[in-house]
């Protein structure tokens, strides 16, 4: 709509078009600050994650309380395919194919309960980057 169509509008919808434009505006403003905030907050976030798993490590500290919240770290599996068209073709030829249809999600869940590799066939296992990535959480304490 063009300022021209805008003025054809009567006074009070015009108005009220105006309004809830304006509010629309500024609260998308808004949003853009929270969410450059919010990049810059995960940005320090990580950097003070690798000094807090490598402190905890060290230090044979498990988890702490800070503050009224527990600070501790999760391990978890990570899984992605090294050749996505070689794993495809292998994951069929041993009947393994509801795995390609789920993506990677299913294959970490499947690597997770099969954590024992040897049981998957060695020709997938050379396919997969199979690792386990330490994260730092913080949940109210108890």
């Amino acid at each position: 709509m063009s300022d021209k169509e805008l003025q054809e509008i009567d006074g009070p919808r015009q108005q009220e078009l105006i309004s809830n434009a304006k509010k629309f505006v500024d609260l998308t403003r808004q949003k853009r600050e929270i969410n450059q905030h919010l990049k810059e907050l995960n940005e320090q976030l990580a950097q003070l994650e690798e000094w807090v798993i490598e402190d905890l490590t060290t230090t044979g500290v498990d988890r702490m309380s800070v503050d009224g919240m527990t600070v501790y770290t999760q391990n978890q599996l990570r899984c992605s395919a090294k050749n996505h068209e070689q794993l495809t073709r292998k994951l069929l030829e041993y009947g393994m194919g509801d795995l390609i249809v789920f993506g990677p999600q299913k294959l970490k869940g499947f690597i997770g309960k099969e954590a024992d590799v040897e049981k998957l066939h060695p020709e997938i296992v050379e396919l997969l980057d199979v690792y386990v990535q330490t994260r730092v959480r913080a949940r109210k304490a108890d």
